[in-house]
């Protein structure tokens, strides 16, 4: 009697988990016989209209964010090259989220008069928060204005970098600002028999999960939400917001097809909720993947009941729900407007804010015009960000005088534990007796190097030298050239600078190759150099080296924990804080937040 009850137990818990039924805010949007389209809809997911679930067209949009660049706008040409039709004989549309930096704008121009739709994506492509988030949402829709020459009215949706809301400030903000909806919020499929929400109005505010906090927890009236509900990847494992970011990404174009198709199939066969691919143009430089894409919208619009249409497009529909036979005369989907001669569309500056689509200037848009524009929005930003900062200067020097003086007593301090540390840090280790080995410099087109010899003989030149108390450090100043890399090495990710190399001239001579290779801990970063052959064994040696950070003794206990590396370096740290003398000839390195300058302690831990 108990196996059987055991069974029914775990159905249960079973279901409870995985059978998403609606949330409380959409039951009671649903009874709320005050919510109507256009101005209200509610959240859902199932549609419920007066007409057959068969006349109920299959929504497809693409999405795609981040700047449009040359290399990116040959997907969106080859994928949308107005050749490809909808049902109703307009060409299928795509919705391009795109942020400011490295952004063609006349190219943006050309997609919007091919019938796209252009959307805001922010300016810097940074992370939002409430101080920020006006300016962000503002400055993008005013350059895809004035610089693509897009009328301010057709610029109706906002999606924040890396999907991370700001809030009830986002809403209530873009609505202010003149924006329709927002494509931010995530939800998140665990099957691809889950059902997908729709777009709806956030008159009974964010029902869901909040995936990404902060998520909006107030009523905003009429504007709309697009949740960017994640994908099944094509081992149906794991969820992935967007295409290009599963967990299991597809090995080539039958799987890729295969991972597109059966996501659409759960929509398609199911619930006819509009099916959303999210998504970044990188996916692409995977041709097998392109050619994948391009096979699925080829079998997408042979379809007769499936629209792929633009994120705008889809809630024109939601606001007028109209059956498939009735599209052909639906106005929002039947513009076809890459068949209308446009005039652009280029603002200046002082009308962007006032202008509609009949009182821009009839004259096409020219590159030339396009960089005039450009030029003049940057002097504008320029003169904004200095007003910012000169405004946060004033407020720094009205400071009581109190804390200027704590300041110098906080430098005192900080100077005394230099001093200390200089005295107290001084690391040694002996290798075994060895005769001195007598190198020749050898030929090398090494950049590291030419590095170091620049700082050896800018030593002798400016006859650097350590403290005094620092004795003892103060040595003959040979080069070994063979470790060379491995000094330069430990000088550049340590942000070090070498003072003086001193070789004994004691020691024997070994053969054989070794291989030395330093690595750096930085919280939550690892930087592994590589490695470094060394064709003899090198006599004693000792390094004194510069650093910006008090904390030696967890540089050298990081240097020291190294498997390869040899223990019997000694290093005599000084504590000076110095600038890295301009590399010759020498690619620049990759740059990462320095803990050095800012202050965080650097990890000795492995």
């Amino acid at each position: 009697m108990l196996k059987p009850l055991v069974i029914v137990i775990a159905i249960t818990i079973f279901l409870i988990q995985h059978v998403t039924s609606s949330p409380k805010q959409c039951t009671e949007c649903l009874k709320d016989h005050t919510c109507n389209p256009p101005d209200c809809f509610c959240c859902r997911d199932k549609f419920v209209f007066p007409f057959k679930s068969s006349e109920i067209p299959q929504m497809v949009y693409f999405t795609f964010d981040d700047a449009v660049t040359e290399q990116v706008s040959v997907f969106y040409r080859e994928l949308f090259d107005g050749s490809r039709k909808n049902p109703n004989g307009c060409p299928i549309s795509m919705t391009l989220f795109i942020s400011h930096d490295n952004t063609k704008y006349p190219i943006v121009n050309e997609f919007y008069r091919k019938g796209m739709e252009i959307a805001s994506h922010s300016v810097t492509h940074s992370q939002l928060n409430t101080s920020n988030f006006l300016m962000e949402a503002k400055s993008q829709r005013e350059n895809l204005a004035k610089l693509a020459g897009i009328p301010v009215e057709s610029i109706k949706g906002w999606r924040s970098p890396y999907l991370k809301p700001t809030g009830d400030l986002q809403p209530s903000t873009l609505k202010e600002l003149g924006y329709l909806y927002d494509a931010t919020l995530t939800f998140s499929k665990r099957n691809l028999r889950e059902k997908a929400p729709t777009p709806f109005t956030l008159d009974y505010g964010w029902p869901y999960d909040c995936k990404v906090n902060p998520c909006p927890a107030g009523v905003h009236n009429g504007f709309w939400e697009v949740p960017v509900v994640s994908l099944m990847d094509y081992k149906q494992q794991y969820d992935c917001v967007y295409v290009d970011g599963c967990m299991n990404p597809p090995p080539d174009e039958t799987a890729a097809y295969q991972f597109l198709w059966e996501n659409f199939n759960s929509y398609y066969t199911n619930s006819r909720i509009p099916f959303g691919i999210n998504m970044h143009p990188s996916w692409f430089y995977y041709p097998d993947r392109l050619k994948a894409m391009d096979r699925f919208i080829q079998k997408l619009t042979s379809l007769n009941d499936v629209y792929i249409v633009n994120v705008g497009q889809v809630i024109e529909w939601l606001m007028n729900p109209t059956p498939l036979s009735k599209l052909s005369t639906f106005a929002p989907w039947n513009t076809c407007r890459s068949n209308i001669t446009f005039s652009l569309q280029v603002q200046e500056p002082s009308m962007a804010s006032s202008m509609t689509t009949q009182q821009l200037p009839s004259r096409a848009l020219s590159s030339a015009e396009i960089r005039r524009q450009h030029i003049l929005h940057r002097m504008q930003r320029i003169r904004e960000e200095l007003r910012h900062r000169r405004l946060n200067i004033d407020a720094e020097n009205t400071q009581p005088l109190i804390i200027n003086q704590q300041q110098q007593q906080q430098q005192l301090i900080e100077q005394k534990r230099l001093q200390q540390a200089r005295q107290q840090q001084t690391i040694r280790a002996k290798w075994p007796t060895n005769q001195h080995v007598q190198t020749q410099p050898q030929q090398t087109e090494n950049p590291w190097l030419s590095r170091l010899e620049h700082i050896r003989q800018r030593h002798q030149t400016s006859q650097l030298h350590t403290t005094s108390n620092e004795t003892n450090t103060r040595q003959e100043d040979t080069f070994p050239q063979t470790i060379s890399s491995l000094i330069s090495d430990i000088a550049h990710v340590h942000d070090v600078r070498i003072v003086q190399l001193k070789t004994p001239k004691t020691g024997t001579e070994q053969s054989g190759q070794s291989a030395i290779s330093v690595q750096n801990h930085f919280p939550e970063r690892t930087v592994q150099l590589h490695q470094i052959p060394i064709k003899e064994t090198v006599s004693p040696l000792q390094i004194t080296f510069t650093t910006a950070t008090p904390n030696f003794a967890r540089i050298n206990d990081s240097l020291k924990k190294q498997p390869h590396f040899q223990p019997s370096t000694e290093a005599v740290i000084s504590g000076n804080n110095w600038h890295h003398p301009q590399r010759e000839n020498a690619e620049q390195p990759r740059q990462w937040d320095s803990p050095f300058q800012s202050g965080k302690q650097v990890s000795s831990e492995t």
